[in-house]
């Protein structure tokens, strides 16, 4: 957890390796290229875990989108989300960086109620060109 004056946040990162062609299926025949949509899925864990290791709150959502189940502690709620495509990712180049930056807006750490701001971006790995940039607010629920 990392700090300035007024505020804690995390920053989660990860990475994809080079895609295959096979799993840019459907995008651009003859020059595939990753979706966007599959960028954005892959962030949705990192999302989860960031949000969970800033409030101390079990938040696993991996592959059940934004479902809650009865072994988690809290739930969150999407208030708002925009995605910023900037460039397309083609097949068999780089990798891709993942980063989720999540801090606390309004409320009490942790607690229920409570809003969360996150950040993402995913980078290329080498040249550090932008695929896309992220943005949400969150509420942590019972």
């Amino acid at each position: 957890i990392y700090s300035d004056i007024g505020r804690d946040w995390v920053t989660i990162e990860a990475y994809l390796p080079p895609s295959t062609p096979f799993e840019c299926k459907g995008h651009f025949h003859g020059n595939p290229a990753l979706p966007h949509s599959a960028m954005i899925f892959h962030n949705c864990g990192l999302l989860g875990d960031a949000i969970s290791e800033l409030t101390g709150v079990k938040i696993p959502f991996k592959g059940a989108g934004f479902r809650r189940d009865e072994s988690q502690d809290s739930g969150i709620q999407m208030l708002h989300w925009e995605c910023l495509p900037e460039n397309i990712h083609f097949a068999k180049t780089h990798g891709l960086k993942f980063q989720c930056k999540v801090y606390l807006s309004k409320g009490l750490l942790g607690a229920n109620g409570s809003m969360y701001v996150v950040e993402c971006i995913v980078k290329e790995d080498v040249t550090k060109k932008i695929s896309y940039k992220a943005s949400g607010r969150f509420i942590l629920n019972p």
